[in-house]
């Protein structure tokens, strides 16, 4: 019977593979549609903007968010986001939800939907929502994706963006900051580390502000789910499964694999690819190790606003039940999982769209699909060793940070010679005999 559920899997996993149709990526009408529309709209919210607040103040905000707004309109152009009816009329449905118990939800949001496979959303000042792909990846049911919606919506109920940038540039402008600085340019000695310590505290003072910010949003958030038709109890779930996705690490890629896909007819297997280098001395924090990361966090211990939340709704404690997801949820899970490494193609994360390649194919070797993915990360990490570009492409081992089968397929990549590389993505874009 094992050995007939097994042959099932496999042969499920290689249909759904073959039957699977990619996110249409020449959407270049859609493309200019979408950034004709934010520019229009982020342009005459910088104009109010302009006008609500004191004249300095008004006139700098303005032109910070002018940039911004230049930077977000480029990334749209590029195709960071993804134009597919059936994520969009999912967000919709969910937001529509939302709304039959939380009248006062703000009207004329833009939902973008990025192919960022990570767990996260975040919101702009201007009303447009940045919903990651990873979210339906990572997530569980339509409940924990309204409850991140829930969180999001909260942050621009509160104006958290706004009040934020108000106070840094209030702060940049203000006599007190101006005196710090001329008393630092006067200075004969120290200025570096006078200028860093200024740097620091101001740093700290607007990163206790996005803390404070995020356990308003988890509150308010924690509210709108209660007042819909969704289950408010999964709040904590999402919570909780965003902390286990942030202690996530690069994990689970056996050795037999390499020695199963890499053994090619015209390149025999190496043993010497698993030989461990030294990247100990190699420094990986530069310039932000004088800074405390903890001090600056944007998001404060997911531990800690789970224990404010339950602190604030004691009803939260008791166990519930979780519901099933819809089959559109289902759907736009399966379309996020086949779609995780080409995002990561996308975004030139190609090491770790072999890496994940690799998990895959220890489920079936024969899966065409994974196999032609990595065959595409590998022609990029060829490009990148041939031009000297390979840092940009593949992170170097950090024992500290990384798991013991991340560290080894690491090393496994930097011990391949530029030929070695190339053989093995010809053979897997089949530009070799097989």
């Amino acid at each position: 019977m094992k050995i007939l559920k097994c042959v099932f899997l496999v042969f499920t996993n290689l249909l759904l593979a073959q039957n699977y149709i990619p996110i249409d990526t020449l959407d270049k009408t859609a493309r200019e549609l979408a950034a004709s529309s934010f520019e229009n709209s982020a342009g005459e919210w910088v104009k109010s903007i302009q006008n609500k607040y004191p004249k300095k103040i008004g006139k700098l905000m303005a032109k910070n968010y002018e940039e911004f707004n230049k930077e977000f309109e480029k990334k749209i152009k590029e195709g960071t986001f993804i134009y597919d009816s059936r994520f969009s009329s999912y967000v919709d449905s969910i937001f529509n939800q939302l709304k039959k118990g939380n009248s006062n939800l703000p009207q004329n949001l833009i939902f973008l939907i990025s192919k960022d496979p990570s767990l996260n959303a975040y919101c702009l000042p201007n009303g447009t929502f940045v919903l990651n792909m990873g979210l339906f990846y990572w997530l569980d049911n339509d409940d924990e994706f309204a409850s991140v919606l829930a969180h999001e919506l909260s942050h621009d109920m509160l104006k958290h963006s706004l009040k934020t940038e108000e106070k840094r540039v209030s702060d940049q402008l203000s006599t007190s900051t101006k005196n710090q600085i001329k008393s630092i340019k006067k200075q004969k000695y120290n200025k570096s580390s006078a200028a860093l310590d200024l740097f620091k505290a101001k740093l700290y003072a607007t990163g206790e502000m996005r803390k404070n910010n995020e356990y308003q949003a988890d509150s308010l958030g924690f509210v709108l789910l209660k007042n819909s038709p969704f289950n408010e109890m999964v709040f904590i779930d999402a919570l909780e499964l965003m902390a286990e996705y942030d202690s996530v690490k690069l994990k689970g890629v056996k050795e037999n694999i390499y020695r199963k896909i890499f053994n090619l007819p015209n390149q025999p297997f190496n043993e010497n690819w698993f030989k461990t280098e030294d990247f100990s001395n190699y420094d990986y924090s530069l310039y932000q190790e004088k800074i405390n990361k903890d001090s600056i966090s944007t998001h404060p211990e997911i531990e800690d606003r789970i224990k404010k939340l339950k602190s604030s709704f004691t009803f939260v404690n008791k166990n519930s039940i979780k519901n099933k997801p819809s089959k559109e949820f289902v759907e736009l899970q399966r379309i996020a999982h086949f779609e995780q490494i080409p995002s990561m193609y996308f975004f030139e994360e190609y090491g770790k769209g072999i890496y994940l390649s690799l998990i895959q194919l220890q489920k079936n070797s024969k899966d065409f699909y994974y196999r032609e993915w990595m065959g595409k990360c590998f022609e990029k990490i060829y490009e990148g060793r041939k031009n000297y570009k390979l840092n940009r492409y593949l992170e170097r081992v950090d024992p500290e940070n990384q798991t013991k089968s991340y560290q080894r397929f690491l090393n496994f990549m930097w011990n391949l010679s530029l030929d070695e590389i190339k053989n093995i993505s010809d053979y897997y874009n089949k530009k070799t005999s097989t």
